[in-house]
């Protein structure tokens, strides 16, 4: 919020600038995202985890076909865990792209809890942005090198690590619900590539 109403008064005094980042790293979804997809690996049942990774570009589904996995859920509709969305997404209601989406995904999720129980986390960051091509979605974006410097903070922060993958994980997803106080803005004394200041 900070940041933006810096970006207002700067573009008020007739400075083009540009908020970059702005919510703090522990909420920017390229890092959601992926500690979303490792805590699957530990909790297939987390059903927040299940849809953070079933919207975001990691799986990539539309809301009606969300809605339409939700309805193909086998016996009562409560609880979308992993398990019962990879057997929903086998229906033949459901798009093929989709179906063929949370199948490569869920082979991505059998090489994230191998690694994650054998090596270290940020062994397993690799496996979800490599496997799903989770890079190339985030360069895209229009803050895609925040995006990506992002992915090597995170994969950093896992490889500092000397606790356990699990333990460090519980750690790093605990952030999401509490995150650690950094400040919202900075100021580079740099601009994009539009010549905006960015904040």
């Amino acid at each position: 919020q900070a940041a933006v109403g810096l970006a207002r008064a700067l573009g008020a005094a007739g400075i083009s600038a540009v908020v970059v980042g702005g919510d703090g790293f522990y909420r920017r979804p390229e890092v959601s995202d992926v500690l979303s997809a490792l805590t699957l690996a530990i909790d297939p049942t987390d059903e927040l985890s299940v849809l953070a990774v079933l919207r975001s570009p990691l799986v990539a589904v539309p809301d009606d076909q969300l809605l339409a996995l939700y309805e193909m859920l086998p016996g009562p509709k409560r609880g979308l865990t992993w398990p019962r969305a990879l057997s929903a997404a086998a229906d033949d209601a459901i798009d093929e792209g989709v179906r063929a989406r949370v199948r490569a995904f869920d082979a991505v999720l059998q090489t994230v809890r191998q690694r994650i129980h054998q090596e270290p986390l940020a062994r397993a960051v690799d496996a979800v942005v490599e496997g799903t091509g989770y890079a190339a979605a985030c360069a895209i974006e229009r803050d895609g090198a925040l995006r990506l410097a992002n992915l090597e903070k995170l994969r950093a922060q896992c490889d500092a690590q000397d606790e356990s993958a699990v333990v460090a994980l519980a750690r790093l997803a605990a952030a999401l619900d509490d995150p650690p106080a950094e400040p919202l803005a900075t100021v580079d004394d740099d601009h994009d590539a539009r010549g905006r200041v960015r904040v």
